[in-house]
């Protein structure tokens, strides 16, 4: 498995940035919220849960610098509504 590298508003996969094997990209929703607006792994790389293990670290990184997360991408909008541990940072679990 490949480090989760950090750029400017995604986490990625790969040896480039601007051609990566797999990434997730957020922008500012609005204070203390992030926008999750594409989560994307290339066919070789499908089937080995490298989308959720993006998506694990860009919670952590949540949890670590105190956002919320918004879900827009299909895929983070599936995970939110089915595993809980997301709950956490997820914007629209809040009270």
């Amino acid at each position: 498995m490949q480090e989760v590298k950090r750029g400017v508003g995604r986490l990625w996969i790969g040896d480039d940035e601007k051609n990566p094997l797999a990434v997730i990209e957020y922008k500012p929703f609005k204070e203390d919220v992030y926008v999750v607006t594409s989560t994307r792994v290339r066919p070789e790389l499908r089937g080995q849960s490298i989308a959720g293990i993006l998506l694990d670290e860009l919670s952590d990184l949540a949890r670590e610098e105190g956002f919320k997360l918004k879900a827009q991408c299909s895929y983070v909008v599936k995970k939110f509504d089915v595993d809980s541990k997301y709950d956490d940072v997820n914007v629209e679990k809040q009270s």
